[in-house]
């Protein structure tokens, strides 16, 4: 039986989003501050270990938000959703075109952020530099196709190929003179393109499975699964050295951060699974303020990224040459001020209009 009805949405699910983006952005600036945006160019050596221990644990965080994204389309999918045979009803037509509207919107919106996000110098190779959106694009297209015409269960199959598979197949299609295909499914070896399908798919499905389980199971058999799930997953990981996230201070974006092992894919999935635990018992009967910062952030989480993104990168890369720690959280007082007002006309406009997935989380 359901806990949520397919209007309603879930308290713990926008504090996780707010969370999650809120870490992006302290995230972006550290990266912005300490590392320059031009690969390979490092602000002060003796700045790296700080930088490094900061990033990594908000990293964990920030490297989530495909979870969250998971969850949210579950949500989102609640009217259309056949239970009995855990697939979309056949007559989604209009679903599916409305999710492929999307996807295109997306893609289109992650290649005018990179229009507008890099100087001239640097646009002719950045231009259609592959991102989260873009990712986001595709992964929403084969949940849809998955989930209309098999079920769940093989969306979980996939998810799980994409997973362990995602290793060996970067080895094998992986070179210097590696495909635009095959760097959207398998990576770069340098952070030009970033969040292949390989294996952060994986992701997605997960989150997509925990609200799944949330929605049909209820609360109390999903506290016991994130309890179950999250310490096995992070004790695993932790046990095989690779439950942080790893990344080169002179190739910030490259292979170590966006192409981890199996292992640490599953350390990720477990810290987040704990992490929902804590923000479930805690806000498990609690609502958000409708203008409050949990509620705020996860409703405007795609316009307040755009936004970061294209602004944030210009205003920490013009004041950072003061080498003044004081103008680091300048930035960021302004820009969370900034995103904030984002978000508030966001909610607003939810009011009044249709957004995308405007009855998802």
């Amino acid at each position: 039986m359901n806990t949520i009805d397919a209007k309603t949405r879930w308290a713990v699910l926008d504090v996780l989003k707010a969370v999650c983006v809120i870490a992006m952005v302290v995230g972006h600036n550290l990266i912005w501050w300490y590392f320059s945006y031009k690969h390979g160019s490092i602000v002060s050596v003796s700045e790296i270990s700080t930088a490094r221990f900061l990033f990594g644990t908000i990293a964990l965080f920030v490297m989530s938000i495909p979870i969250t994204a998971g969850m949210a389309l579950r949500f989102f999918l609640r009217a259309w959703w056949n239970q009995k045979h855990q697939k979309l009803f056949s007559s989604t037509k209009p679903l599916l075109g409305h999710i492929f509207l999307t996807a295109i919107f997306l893609t289109t919106l992650g290649f005018l952020l990179n229009f507008f996000t890099w100087d001239t110098e640097q646009l002719l190779p950045y231009l259609f530099s592959w991102n989260v959106l873009q990712f986001f694009s595709v992964s929403l297209i084969a949940v849809a196709l998955i989930l209309r015409f098999l079920n769940l269960r093989f969306l979980l199959a996939a998810g799980s190929v994409v997973l362990f598979t995602a290793p060996f197949l970067r080895n094998i299609f992986q070179s210097d003179g590696v495909s635009y295909l095959e760097m959207i499914f398998f990576g770069y070896p340098n952070g030009l393109h970033i969040w292949p399908f390989f294996p952060w798919f994986a992701t997605i499905v997960f989150g997509f499975w925990l609200a799944d389980f949330f929605l049909v199971r209820g609360n109390k058999k999903f506290n016991l699964l994130l309890a179950t799930l999250g310490f096995s997953l992070s004790l695993f990981a932790l046990i095989g050295g690779s439950f942080n996230p790893t990344f080169n201070p002179r190739d910030i974006w490259g292979s170590m951060l966006f192409q981890p092992s199996t292992l640490h894919v599953l350390g990720q999935c477990g810290f987040i699974t704990l992490f929902l635990l804590t923000l479930n018992l805690i806000f498990v009967d609690r609502k958000i303020a409708k203008y409050g910062i949990f509620n705020i952030f996860s409703h405007g989480i795609l316009y307040i990224y755009l936004f970061h993104f294209a602004f944030g990168l210009w205003l920490t890369t013009l004041l950072r040459p003061t080498e003044k720690l004081i103008f680091l959280f300048l930035s960021l007082l302004i820009q969370f001020t900034i995103s904030y007002l984002i978000g508030v006309l966001v909610v607003f406009l939810k009011t009044r209009t249709k957004l995308l997935f405007d009855n998802s989380n």
